[in-house]
Formats: C-alpha cells, structure tokens, sequence
C-alpha cells in the first residue's frame, strides 16, 4: 500500500492539505520567452563579414568587437 492512500484513509484533511499545496507548485511555472530564429538572409549577411565564426555545434558568434 502507498503512503498517499494510507493517509488519504486515516487523515483525510492532512491528505487533502497536502494536495492543494502541490497543485500551488505546479502553477508556478515561467514560460521563457522564445529565442529570436534567424532567416536565411541573416545568416548569409553574418557569414559575409569576417566578425562572425561559426562554432562547434552550429551557433555564430561574435569574434571582434569595435575594431
């Protein structure tokens, strides 16, 4: 037998205290703001200067800046 359903049969308002304050928790969850996705167009323009390098992994970066 699980300790939730002994606890729901023996202390039913500890048990049921118990679920409110989980349900709070799940509420509370940030969605993060989605990243900006480049177009072709963009990544051609940063491929023709020499201030950006593709890393491992795909990502560009910058190399120099105010030069």
């Amino acid at each position: 037998m699980k300790i939730g359903a002994v606890i729901r049969d023996t202390q039913s308002d500890v048990y049921k205290g118990l679920n409110k304050k989980r349900k709070k928790k799940r509420h509370r969850r940030r969605r993060r703001p989605e990243k900006e996705k480049l177009t072709f167009s963009d990544v051609e323009n940063l491929m023709k200067h020499d201030s950006y390098v593709r890393t491992s992994g795909g990502a560009f970066r910058q190399k120099t800046w105010g030069k």
